[in-house]
Protein backbone atom coordinates (compact mmCIF):
# COMPACT_ATOMS: atom_id res chain seq x y z
CA UNK A 1 0.00 0.00 0.00
CA UNK A 2 1.28 3.44 -0.96
CA UNK A 3 -0.17 6.47 0.78
CA UNK A 4 -0.20 9.69 -1.23
CA UNK A 5 -1.25 13.17 -0.17
CA UNK A 6 -4.37 14.66 -1.73
CA UNK A 7 -3.98 16.77 -4.86
CA UNK A 8 -3.27 20.26 -3.68
CA UNK A 9 -1.72 22.95 -5.85
CA UNK A 10 1.03 23.00 -8.43
CA UNK A 11 3.67 24.20 -5.95
CA UNK A 12 3.26 21.20 -3.69
CA UNK A 13 3.65 18.66 -6.49
CA UNK A 14 7.44 19.12 -6.42
CA UNK A 15 7.52 18.29 -2.71
CA UNK A 16 5.33 15.23 -3.33
CA UNK A 17 7.49 14.22 -6.29
CA UNK A 18 10.71 14.40 -4.29
CA UNK A 19 9.24 12.33 -1.46
CA UNK A 20 7.89 9.73 -3.87
CA UNK A 21 11.14 9.58 -5.83
CA UNK A 22 13.03 8.56 -2.69
CA UNK A 23 10.59 5.74 -1.96
CA UNK A 24 9.85 4.60 -5.50
CA UNK A 25 13.12 2.70 -5.82
CA UNK A 26 12.07 0.58 -2.85
CA UNK A 27 8.53 0.13 -4.20
CA UNK A 28 9.89 -1.06 -7.56
CA UNK A 29 12.20 -3.54 -5.87
CA UNK A 30 9.32 -5.02 -3.87
CA UNK A 31 7.10 -5.12 -6.96
CA UNK A 32 9.75 -7.01 -8.92
CA UNK A 33 9.97 -9.63 -6.17
CA UNK A 34 6.20 -10.15 -5.99
CA UNK A 35 4.46 -13.18 -7.48
CA UNK A 36 2.32 -10.73 -9.46
CA UNK A 37 5.26 -8.56 -10.54
CA UNK A 38 3.67 -7.42 -13.80
CA UNK A 39 0.48 -6.27 -12.12
CA UNK A 40 2.40 -4.56 -9.31
CA UNK A 41 4.63 -2.71 -11.77
CA UNK A 42 1.59 -1.53 -13.74
CA UNK A 43 0.21 0.06 -10.56
CA UNK A 44 3.51 1.84 -10.04
CA UNK A 45 3.60 2.95 -13.67
CA UNK A 46 0.50 5.09 -13.10
CA UNK A 47 2.30 6.88 -10.26
CA UNK A 48 5.47 7.23 -12.29
CA UNK A 49 3.54 8.87 -15.13
CA UNK A 50 1.61 11.15 -12.78
CA UNK A 51 4.76 12.46 -11.13
CA UNK A 52 7.09 12.33 -14.14
CA UNK A 53 9.30 9.61 -12.70
CA UNK A 54 9.46 7.21 -15.62
CA UNK A 55 13.25 7.01 -15.31
CA UNK A 56 12.95 4.89 -12.17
Amino acid sequence: MIVLPPDLDRETIEVERNLLKKELHRFVEFADLADNAGEARMKLLDLQKRYGLLDI
